[in-house]
């Protein structure tokens, strides 16, 4: 899996991860472009070292742990699992999207015209709609809403066993506060950063573990890249969120994949029962980065979480997700067809 993955990534800057859901265990770590290891064998020429670390690609750059991204649309699924834990939504209620949003003197749009008319909470995650999610942010409150990125683990470390991981950054009230002392910063905030936008950054890995929660049904587990009883165990938390949570997220994310115009369709394969979610993530340097986290069930009962990022890759739906199909793909191959669970139940 992990040549794979290298494989998938070729030609593209970016991370590619798999995890098993459960246990944390990595089975594909992948920052990309990479670099060879044969001259670290000995005293690396200085001509050698100036090249890697000048490199227009930041090829030293650990992607996965040290790169830091807007989410984008991934982080739709934090304001759901808010809303839903704390009883602010129906998840049948809904909302009607005409594409234009007017928040006090600003407005905003969604991603497709003329609008997606009325959408209940499955729809908005399965057509990515950003008008439910303007209004889901004021309905559960900024609180609410760090206080379940927290929950996710993002802001701190996963505690994967590798040195120096970055923690990103969740924006707190207080934060704001202290960023925007000047020009202050008012609701309209929200509406960026409900969309994974704004001053929200996160790593590949922290995300690969907030699905991988979802997966696994609220376990935050230690993603682990060598297995060996010689290391101290971790002890995983636990999200305390109610079962009906899990399920309705879970429900979504199958919408996304295999519903009626769901954004994550081309990371559908044969056979297999896959949950997805998309992003595109604005870049003010470029082109969107591109981003898709799903996972898998098989019938012997495998789960295998995927997480792509593509910087600059453009639509998460047109170029992230059908490069996480190729590793589901050889998943179901190897552990059997995708079976067909709670996800389909009406």
């Amino acid at each position: 899996m992990q040549a794979l993955a290298e494989r998938v990534m070729e030609g593209y800057r970016g991370v590619c991860i798999a995890m098993e859901p459960r246990t944390g265990e990595i089975f594909a770590y992948v920052s990309s472009p990479d670099y060879v290891l044969a001259p670290f064998t000995g005293p690396i020429p200085l001509a050698l070292w100036e090249q890697w670390r000048d490199h227009s690609d930041k090829i030293l750059l650990d992607r996965a742990i040290n790169g830091l991204y807007p989410p984008g649309s991934l982080f739709k699924l934090v304001a759901v699992a808010a809303a839903l834990a704390g009883g602010k939504i129906d998840p049948n209620e809904t909302v009607e999207c005409k594409n234009v949003y007017v928040f006090g003197n600003r407005v905003f749009h969604c991603n497709i015209w003329p609008g997606h008319g009325h959408v209940n909470m499955e729809d908005a995650v399965r057509l990515s709609c950003n008008i439910y999610f303007y209004k889901l942010i004021q309905w559960i409150g900024f609180e609410a809403w760090v206080g379940m990125a927290h929950a996710f683990g993002f802001g701190s470390q996963t505690g994967v066993d590798l040195p120096l991981e970055s923690v990103g950054l969740v924006p707190t009230p207080e934060y704001m506060d202290r960023e925007y002392a000047e020009e202050g910063w008012t609701a309209g905030h929200l509406l960026n950063l409900v969309l994974g936008q704004g001053d929200l950054l996160v790593t590949p890995l922290q995300i690969t573990r907030m699905t991988a929660a979802i997966a696994n049904g609220g376990r935050l587990v230690t993603p682990k890249l060598v297995k060996s009883p010689r290391l101290k165990e971790t002890r995983d938390q636990m999200l305390g969120l109610p079962p009906r949570v899990w399920r309705d997220i879970q429900k979504a994310m199958y919408q996304v994949v295999n519903g009626e115009n769901g954004t994550g369709f081309r990371a559908r394969v044969e056979g297999g029962s896959i949950y997805g979610k998309t992003g595109t993530a604005q870049n003010p340097h470029g082109e969107g980065h591109s981003w898709f986290s799903g996972f898998v069930n098989t019938t012997s009962d495998r789960q295998l979480v995927v997480t792509v990022l593509v910087e600059q890759g453009g639509l998460g739906s047109r170029t992230a997700a059908p490069l996480a199909a190729r590793l589901f793909e050889d998943f179901i191959r190897r552990y059997g067809d995708g079976r067909k669970d709670l996800a389909q139940i009406p």
